[in-house]
């Protein structure tokens, strides 16, 4: 900017008469203009300075910001992942593993259920849950002239057949826990699961046994509702993983066309 003009000493001393109001005037006018000058010619520098950035330049700007755009992208979804993979861990170790219903159980134990003709009625309830789990079809009796499902004579029938401790207990190990039907667990919810009296601790006192079956049931309903849960969970984790996969390769091209562009810039510069 130019330098600020001076005002000659008469005119600082006295502005009464009319010739010295109009040399300040023109002083003012003329200090206007240079001040107009040196900001056009200002203005000027920065659009060349704006406007010397080559296409080669703009073009490496515009894939830089794409690049981390993906980069962005795929951190976000990877993300995503580790909580929920973090998610799905507590829920699986909060689930207490089913086969441990039966520790502390002996072969004395499915001895004395298997000597019971009539059983007491939370044993028989407990021996109908676990004919549903395992789906085993009840027989059909009749009772003062009306038809009625037993389970006890089959579940009997089915711990005769693994009469000896290690071949009962695989059944319930063995059990497909990742495959409960849905008729299966909507029946078991519906009819024991919420039936105050259906626990491991009023079971108990009547059968040691009994009351690991039904500590069996439990466990099992409840790592099916997990095991639903955590479906979803993994399979929003495998589309994640999916789309990672696509975002990557998307990257990588970009990458490549990034170095062209920029190994194109550095031949010009030379030229």
């Amino acid at each position: 900017m130019g330098a600020t003009p001076s005002i000659p000493a008469a005119s600082r001393s006295s502005f009464c008469n009319n010739s010295d109001v109009l040399d300040f005037r023109q002083i003012v006018d003329e200090a206007l203009k240079q001040i107009v000058h040196d900001f056009a010619d200002r203005k000027d520098k920065i659009t060349i300075q704006q406007t010397s950035t080559t296409p080669e330049q703009l073009e490496i700007m515009a894939k830089s910001s794409e690049i981390r755009r993906i980069e962005s992208l795929i951190a976000s979804e990877a993300s995503i992942c580790q909580v929920l993979k973090n998610e799905i861990e507590d829920e699986v170790a909060a689930c207490d593993p089913p086969y441990r219903a039966f520790d502390g159980i002996f072969s004395s134990d499915l001895t004395e259920l298997n000597c019971l003709v009539k059983p007491p009625e939370i044993l028989r309830i407990t021996a109908e849950a676990v004919c549903i789990m395992l789906e085993i079809k009840p027989r059909t009796v009749q009772v003062n002239e009306n038809c009625c499902e037993d389970f006890w004579q089959p579940f009997k029938k089915m711990c005769c057949e693994n009469c000896q401790q290690e071949d009962f207990l695989n059944v319930f190990k063995n059990y497909d826990k990742n495959n409960i039907p849905n008729h299966v667990i909507k029946k078991i919810r519906e009819q024991y699961i919420t039936d105050p009296n259906f626990t491991p601790q009023i079971v108990r006192p009547v059968s040691k046994f009994g009351a690991s079956l039904c500590q069996w049931v439990h466990a099992m309903y409840a790592y099916a509702l997990v095991s639903k849960r955590v479906q979803v969970k993994i399979d929003r984790i495998k589309a994640s993983e999916k789309n990672m996969e696509l975002q990557i390769e998307l990257l990588q091209g970009k990458q490549k066309e990034m170095k062209a562009a920029e190994n194109n810039l550095a031949n010009f510069e030379i030229s």
